[in-house]
């Protein structure tokens, strides 16, 4: 710490200016502020928007789709009906 404190010691004096500024009284302020008039306001929501929902998937993107199978209209009906009544008299 000796050695800082040499440094320091060898170092010139700052001389420093006094700047005066002008006050101005006409009311005007050059400070930025935030603008407070009606037009910048946010507007009030005066309901809540509703919770976003899943979206519905939609029936026929199933990949195994289930078809009316039409077993009996494809043979002949008196073929069944014979198979049927010999299948009750055993």
């Amino acid at each position: 710490m000796s050695g800082d404190q040499e440094l320091l010691q060898n170092l010139p004096k700052l001389v420093l200016k006094v700047i005066q500024t002008d006050d101005h009284d006409d009311g005007e302020d050059d400070e930025s502020c935030t603008p407070t008039s009606a037009q910048h306001n946010i507007p009030v929501l005066l309901t809540c928007p509703p919770a976003p929902k899943k979206p519905r998937t939609s029936p026929g993107s199933c990949k195994r789709k289930r078809q009316s199978v039409h077993f009996f209209e494809a043979m002949n009906r008196e073929e069944v009906e014979v198979f049927f009544r010999s299948c009750k008299k055993d």
